[in-house]
């Protein structure tokens, strides 16, 4: 009974930077210069990939994280999802593209752990919050579209996540209220920060598909 069962995934970043004299040899640590950059790949690609699964599977009715993702048109999506935001990480900080396509498909692996038994819900709560500028996918998508990157998939995770509904939450509540009172291109104005012509009109086309 205390046996404890953990996975093979860790990560334990650390700046170089904040060490007086010599680096300590701590197995399992990885210093680095560019802390900032290792914050923000795991936010955007992780979280971000995480939070896209949760959305996408609330659409098809999964309840576990392990489930949607295993769903064929589901794992297409976020794997564009994190090509796309991967790609805005790398031409913001120089991170090299085959590092963070091999660090994208662990990510993946993380989330087809049945063992882990996260649910759909827990992931997808918040979404109001999770749409903010600085969060989950508004962030990456207004640096793909500083770099002139493409935005298509990025905007159908702000789609489902507006379209996210449930009883249990009150922030999809609140969404359905805005869209219904001042429309769905002014919501996602206010709520995600974009004013991006084209990717607000991309969105909205999405959330109408949904």
């Amino acid at each position: 009974p205390l046996d404890v069962g953990v996975e093979r995934y860790c990560e334990w970043n650390i700046d170089s930077g904040q060490i007086v004299g010599a680096l300590p040899n701590i197995v399992g640590v990885h210093f680095t210069e560019n802390l900032e950059a290792l914050v923000e790949r795991k936010l955007y690609t992780l979280n971000t990939a995480h939070r896209a699964t949760a959305y996408l599977g609330a659409q098809k009715g999964y309840t576990f994280i392990h489930e949607a993702i295993t769903d064929p048109d589901i794992r297409q999506l976020v794997e564009q999802i994190m090509e796309q935001s991967s790609a805005a990480l790398c031409a913001k900080f120089g991170i090299d593209s085959h590092l963070q396509q091999h660090y994208a498909q662990s990510v993946l692996h993380r989330f087809e752990n049945p063992l882990l038994a996260d649910t759909v819900s827990r992931v997808a709560r918040g979404p109001r919050r999770k749409l903010s500028p600085k969060l989950y996918f508004a962030y990456p998508a207004l640096m793909a579209l500083k770099y002139t990157l493409p935005t298509d998939a990025l905007a159908t995770a702000v789609a489902a996540a507006l379209h996210y509904r449930s009883d249990n939450d009150f922030e999809s509540q609140q969404l359905a209220v805005l869209i219904e009172k001042h429309g769905i291109s002014q919501t996602i104005k206010s709520i995600t920060g974009i004013t991006n012509t084209t990717f607000v009109e991309c969105v909205e086309r999405k959330y109408r598909e949904f």
